[in-house]
Formats: C-alpha cells, sequence, structure tokens
C-alpha cells in the first residue's frame, strides 16, 4: 500500500485510479497543447522555417503539408504541455518519497526542465543555422538543391530534440552520483573514453556531415564536465 500525504493509506484499487487520473489530465493537456498549435500553427510553421531563406522547399504529395501541420502541432502541443505532464508524474510519485527524495525530485526536475529548454534554444539560434548553412553549401556540378517540407521540419525538430534531452547530461550524471553508481573520481578518468563516446554518439545522431557532428559534440564535452562538477556536490551531499 502507498502512504497518502494526509497519513492514510491507499488500497491497490486507490493507487491505480489515481494513475489513471493523473494519465487521463496528463492527456487532456496534451490535447489542449495540441489543440492551441494547431489553431496557431501558421505561427509556429513561421517560427521553424526562419532559417530556410534561400532555401527551395516543396511537397511531393497532396497530404504532406496536412501532415506536417499535424506533426508540428503535436510536437509543439507536447512542449507547452510538458509542465503539466511532469507535475501529474510528480503528484503521483509524491506520497510515496521521502522529504529529501521529494526535494531533490523537485529540484532535478527545475534544473532539468530549464536545460531542456537551454538546448532547444542553443540548437534554434546557433546549431541549426550553422548547419543548415554548411550542408547547403555543398553543390555538385549540375545539381540544383531542393528539399521537401518534410525533410526540413524532420531535420530541425531532430536537432530541437536532441539537444533538448542532451542538455539533460549534468541532470542524469548527478542523480547517478547522488545514489552512488557514479564518483567524480571514476568520470575523470575515464574522460578519454567518454569524448570518444561522446563523438560516436554525435555521429550517429546527427547527419553524415562533420559539421554537425562536432556541433554537437562540443556542447556534450562541456556539459559532460559540468556534470563530473555536479557529481562532486552530490557526493557531499551524501557526505553530509
Amino acid at each position: 500500500m502507498t502512504v497518502k500525504p494526509e497519513g492514510g493509506f491507499m488500497t491497490i484499487t486507490g493507487h491505480l485510479s489515481e494513475l489513471r487520473t493523473r494519465i487521463i489530465r496528463g492527456v487532456l493537456s496534451l490535447s489542449l497543447g495540441f489543440g492551441v498549435c494547431y489553431f496557431f500553427q501558421d505561427y509556429i510553421f513561421s517560427l521553424l522555417l526562419v532559417h530556410s531563406e534561400g532555401l527551395q522547399l516543396i511537397t511531393v504529395s497532396p497530404a504532406e503539408l496536412f501532415m506536417e501541420g499535424l506533426k508540428t502541432s503535436f510536437l509543439s502541443g507536447l512542449f507547452i504541455s510538458s509542465p503539466v505532464i511532469l507535475y501529474q508524474l510528480c503528484a503521483f510519485l509524491w506520497p510515496g518519497l521521502k522529504d529529501n527524495e521529494r526535494k531533490y525530485l523537485f529540484r532535478g526536475l527545475i534544473i532539468g526542465s530549464g536545460l531542456f529548454v537551454l538546448g532547444v534554444i542553443f540548437a534554434y539560434f546557433v546549431i541549426i543555422p550553422a548547419a543548415l548553412g554548411f550542408l547547403s553549401g555543398l553543390t555538385i556540378s549540375g545539381v540544383k538543391p531542393m528539399y521537401t517540407l518534410n525533410n526540413y521540419m524532420s531535420f530541425v525538430w531532430t536537432f530541437l530534440v536532441l539537444f533538448g534531452l542532451s542538455f539533460q547530461v549534468p541532470v542524469v550524471i548527478f542523480l547517478f552520483a547522488l545514489i552512488g553508481i557514479v564518483k567524480p573520481e571514476s568520470l575523470r578518468s575515464k574522460r578519454k573514453f567518454c569524448v570518444i563516446l561522446i563523438f560516436v554518439t554525435a555521429a550517429l545522431l546527427t547527419p553524415p556531415d562533420v559539421v554537425s557532428q562536432v556541433l554537437m559534440a562540443l556542447p556534450l564535452l562541456a556539459l559532460y564536465e559540468i556534470g563530473i562538477f555536479g557529481a562532486g556536490i552530490a557526493v557531499r551531499m551524501r557526505g553530509q
């Protein structure tokens, strides 16, 4: 059984009912976010297409524009509804956590959310323009570059999501250090292997060009170093 905040108990049935309620609220918030973003999809498209200046975008099927509108509305709706979804997750887990676990969960969510937004901003203003500038500048005699709307939007969304998630590295390392899975000394001693792993990961996740790979690998290296610093703080916190 799970302890409720007021000190009572919740049965398994009540626990499942609570989970269902949290899921329904999360789905409703996502549906609302999707509806709002679908209504404002022209404005969202204008933001995502701002880096396409000079590129010739085309559609190759009658339904492509409609499907891209749905995909863009869903992903944008997921982004704006994520605070509500995360709150529902925390509200479900909250009663079963100790006071210090609640504190770490709350701080981790705040920092993680901030880093995700920072990663998205970094990708939008720095990485995507640089990658598009390099890739669109590659030419072959007799070949005119033309991109489908689906290819372009997938390219942009991939970078936004990947950098948002990759900026969670310090939080993950901090949490692992807090529960004793990793130590700062081991992270420092394995730095060379991590550098290789980061570049391999960047090569697998980004388009097959050196510029995109380097632009993703360098921030990850910096985040890894920040994670080592955070791991030191976590170790000191465990010792208190």
